[in-house]
């Protein structure tokens, strides 16, 4: 999902939960914009992007 949102000229934000897994985000060499503990911090963060 996020390498398609950033192929489309997209900013994106991970959340650290569900099918998270940090070895396979660091394998797979796609990078967010924002990596976020919970998307209820996705309103405090969202002014970053």
């Amino acid at each position: 999902d996020i390498g398609g949102a950033q192929a489309a000229g997209l900013k994106t934000a991970l959340v650290q939960t569900g099918k998270y897994r940090e070895d396979f985000v660091k394998r797979s060499g796609i990078r967010a914009d924002l990596v976020l503990p919970s998307i209820a911090d996705l309103p405090d963060a969202i002014q970053l992007l």
